[in-house]
This record gives structure tokens, sequence and C-alpha cells, in this order.
């Protein structure tokens, strides 16, 4: 019998999890909306991506075993169900190695032009193209300033 994930619902403002932080869940937004944010406290944030129903986030950290690279912030009110780095692991040890590595090359890529906050929105919104399903709008980022 399949093991049942952990839901969580948040109010607009909650912090999911915040840039720096070590990463131990990948979260799907069942519903709502959450923003990933660059530099969130600092005087100039920047929004990575707005991430809708049906799209995954937190998962960089659990892959590549490195901290946050930005701050998540529930935009509306949203319920996310908690994908535990176990299962991400154990789902991602079946994939295609050559997918994997594809992954984690993506990942560096994000990571390396993160400090370029518009560069990252493009790649991250390009990625976000290229993985949603065909026909949905994917949940995928944004390359929104938060002003």
């Amino acid at each position: 019998m399949p093991k049942v994930l952990d839901r969580v619902q948040l109010s607009p403002d909650a912090i999911v999890f915040r840039e720096g932080e070590p990463g131990n869940h990948a979260y799907i937004v069942q519903s709502g909306k959450v923003a990933i944010i660059k530099g969130h406290n600092s005087p100039t944030p920047i929004t990575l991506g707005t991430i809708g129903k049906g799209g995954i986030f937190g998962e960089m950290a659990l892959i590549d075993n490195s901290n946050r690279m930005a701050t998540a912030v529930v935009l509306e009110r949203a319920e996310l169900i908690i994908v535990p780095e176990a299962t991400l692991h154990r789902k991602l040890s079946k994939a295609d190695p050559v997918i994997s590595t594809l992954a984690m090359v993506m990942i560096r890529m994000i990571r390396n032009t993160a400090n370029d906050g518009r560069l990252a929105a493009a790649v991250v919104n390009d990625l976000a193209k290229v993985a949603a399903p065909s026909g949905s709008d994917g949940g995928g980022p944004t390359n929104d300033r938060v002003s």
C-alpha cells in the first residue's frame, strides 16, 4: 500500500522555508500560489518564480544537498503536499541516469546564476516551460520583480 504524503495548509505571507536553510522536504502545490524570492529581506528582493497548482519547489536543495537558494513565501492560501527527502531520492534512483545527470547540471546552472536575479529567473522560467505538462499552465515561474 503506498504511503500517503503529509499536507500543510498555509496562509498568505507564510514562509515555507528561508534562503540559506538546509532542505529536507520538497513541496507540491495542490492549491494556491507560492513565490520563490532571492534576497527576501534585502533592499532589492527578486522573485525568481511563482509556483501554482501542480508545481514543485524546494527540490534543488534535496537533489544537490545544498542549502536553500531562495525563500518560499505563500502568495495565496495554499495547500502543499510535503515530499520528504527520502521519497524524492527513492524516485530519482529509479530515473534514467541521463535524466538525473541533466537535473544536476540544470540545478548547478541555476545556482551559479542565482546572484544575477534576472538571469536566474530566465533560466527557471525556461526550465518550467520544458517541465510543464503539455496543455497546462504548469504553475510555471514568472519573471516578476518584488516591489
